[in-house]
């Protein structure tokens, strides 16, 4: 009901299960896939990869309770780009989702830093290849770009705070995405925390 009252907005299907879930996304391909945890087992969580890549990389958001730290931890180690929790006023789940729907991340800073540090304990990652030298790469405006970028602003806020124009920024990050060899913000900002290109964001 929140998300058709929004203009430009409609709810495609609703699902009960992965499965039936793959079947709506294959005939629908929407634009967003909304996830509900509705218990600590993670089940639902790890079919997160199934539904990204039954549309392209589907951008996924997922709302859960606010104590399920460990199902959080899950969700961004299996590519969701969003969590929302259930007890969130209306106002923050419309936010929560027009951010994912750009591609934008939406996930608390103790969630990002506790899946960054597990990353830096086994040295590894899923998805995002991880260089330190290509950090060297980058100018030192595209370094405050990414640094905005991992504190979760848009390319209007960015643009505002850096004084460009979106264009500009848009300009930055293809650049930075080359760079960096990175996919999307999501890595980008996973990048950024491991190779401390951003100060104190956690």
């Amino acid at each position: 009901m929140l998300i058709e009252r929004e203009p430009g907005r409609v709810v495609v299907g609703e699902a009960g299960s992965i499965d039936e879930a793959l079947d709506d996304i294959r005939a629908e391909m929407p634009d967003l896939v909304i996830l509900e945890v509705r218990n600590d087992s993670g089940d639902s969580i790890r079919g997160i990869p199934k539904l990204r890549s039954a549309a392209q990389e589907e951008k996924v958001l997922v709302i859960s309770s606010g104590t399920d730290a460990a199902v959080r931890h899950l969700a961004v180690q299996c590519g969701a780009l969003g969590i929302v929790s259930k007890n969130s006023p209306p106002e923050v789940f419309l936010s929560a989702v027009e951010k994912v729907n750009k591609g934008e991340a939406w996930i608390d800073r103790s969630t990002m830093a506790s899946v960054l540090t597990q990353m830096l304990q086994s040295g590894t990652s899923k998805g995002a290849k991880f260089e330190l030298n290509k950090t060297d790469l980058l100018t030192q405006r595209e370094k405050e770009v990414v640094n905005k970028v991992a504190r979760g602003l848009s390319n209007k806020e960015i643009g505002a705070a850096l004084s460009i124009s979106e264009v500009t920024v848009r300009h930055h990050l293809t650049s930075i995405f080359g760079k960096l060899e990175v996919a999307d913000r999501y890595e980008l900002t996973l990048y950024a925390l491991k190779n401390s290109i951003c100060d104190n964001i956690l």
